[in-house]
């Protein structure tokens, strides 16, 4: 009796795991580029039928295609989960769900199902890929709008070889939830859905395709100032961003420009939307926030620079790409100095490196829920020829900085009148720009002003 008793234990040891606790959610993220155990046979599906989670806060869970984070989102079970079997995933707000692996396949088509949670309004969502292990995310198609009390299906034609892995990010009001089951990717080579009811992403470019890594849009270095405490940085292939949580705006945006950026796509949004890769705990600002506030919402990076893809349009109406400025400035001269930054590009076939962001008061006025309102919005502009870098810059380097009060009256003014040095603004930001640069070479340029 004794040794059927030990033999009892001894099962139950080695069915939870050598910790003596179940695998059915972990604390701490698995290696970047861990691999879906179900996956390598094949066409993959999580049915989220295994895994527990019961709060909304972010957390790893081990479900039985491997781990995900699930951010703002919990497993449900209850009659208003919308569910192909007895569990789905509920994502709340601008929740989302995230692969933690690769899928080593590749990826034809994806499908996923999708409902409204109970009673709630429904929201819209967008599926997003990466095949680099999750640093840099591309968008899949169009976004999708759930509307129905019954699980919908989203079909979505990716066609991308080797390392894939998903994410879906929701973008709908705080109260709102949608319920997500039954993802499945088909192998790269299957034939695409007939009934795709999502638009496949745009087609690769060819040569002439800019340089998407985000280090390069932190060629001049990456600002720094005496306490990083409030510079949350975020890196995509459009742009660089440091993000200040306190003021719920970015500090400064770096980005690089040429022609080849430009392109026919337009404008993909009529609204702004809250950047779902901010961390949970950061607010994160809505379109809202704006209205009826007296000021624009003003692109840091302009959307007309970013209108090759769908993607990178896409990116410039998150609202951590944006500053509150007056229609004056924003429409005028502001607007003007981008243009001239274009025609650089464009008719004189320039590189550009630039660096933009807001000047603060001490006691800054706030719009929404503590928007910070800047007092002057400034631009650093270091001119190349056209695929130039780092080491081609020189004391005789074109280097044009500019600094604009955000103020009414300032719309018909020409943008050459605030002309300023990198070393003014500096002096006004605390940050350190183009430390990228030998010390001496950094003096001569960001001392002059620019003359022609």
């Amino acid at each position: 009796m004794v040794r059927q008793i030990v033999c009892f234990f001894i099962a139950v040891f080695l069915a939870l795991g050598c910790s003596g606790k179940a695998p059915s959610a972990e604390k701490s993220a698995p290696p970047s580029h861990a691999v879906s155990d179900n996956a390598q046979q094949g066409d993959f599906i999580e049915d989220f039928e295994r895994g527990e989670k019961k709060g909304y806060a972010q957390a790893f869970v081990r479900l039985k295609s491997g781990q995900w984070m699930l951010d703002n989102a919990l497993i449900g079970q209850d009659d208003n989960d919308r569910k192909s079997g007895s569990q789905a995933v509920r994502v709340k707000g601008n929740g989302k769900l995230t692969m933690l692996f690769d899928v080593p396949n590749g990826a034809g088509v994806v499908s996923v199902k999708h409902g409204v949670y109970g009673r709630d309004a429904g929201g819209k969502w967008e599926l997003w890929r990466s095949v680099d292990g999750g640093s840099t995310w591309a968008r899949c198609g169009a976004s999708v709008q759930s509307t129905s009390p019954t699980l919908q299906t989203a079909t979505f034609t990716l066609n991308v070889q080797g390392n894939v892995r998903l994410e879906i990010r929701c973008y709908q009001d705080e109260k709102s939830r949608l319920n997500f089951d039954d993802v499945s990717i088909a192998a790269f080579g299957q034939p695409a859905s007939p009934t795709s009811s999502v638009p496949s992403p745009s087609a690769s470019a060819s040569s002439s395709e800019p340089n998407r890594t985000a280090d390069h849009h932190l060629t001049l270095g990456i600002p720094t100032d005496a306490d990083n405490s409030d510079d949350y940085i975020l890196k995509r292939p459009q742009y660089v961003l440091s993000y200040n949580r306190y003021r719920n705006t970015a500090n400064w945006v770096s980005w690089n420009l040429n022609a080849s950026w430009f392109g026919t796509t337009g404008r993909t949004q009529t609204r702004f939307s809250p950047d779902p890769d901010l961390p949970a705990l950061f607010y994160r600002v809505t379109h809202d926030d704006y209205t009826g506030s007296g000021f624009d919402r003003g692109h840091i990076v302009r959307s007309e620079e970013r209108t090759r893809t769908i993607e990178d349009n896409a990116a410039t109406f998150y609202m951590t790409n944006v500053l509150p400025q007056k229609p004056d400035l924003n429409q005028g001269v502001w607007n003007d100095f981008e243009k001239y930054c274009e025609e650089l590009c464009k008719r004189h076939n320039k590189e550009l490196f630039v660096i933009a962001g807001g000047i603060f008061e001490k006691n800054y006025r706030v719009i929404g829920k503590g928007v910070a309102v800047p007092k002057s919005t400034w631009k650093i502009v270091v001119v190349l020829e056209r695929g130039q870098g780092l080491k081609d810059i020189t004391a005789n380097t074109r280097v044009i900085a500019v600094d604009m009060p955000n103020i009414d009256g300032v719309r018909y003014d020409k943008w050459q009148k605030y002309k300023t040095t990198v070393r003014t603004l500096e002096n006004a930001t605390g940050y350190n720009f183009l430390s990228a640069l030998p010390k001496a070479l950094q003096d001569a340029l960001e001392t002059k002003l620019d003359a022609e």
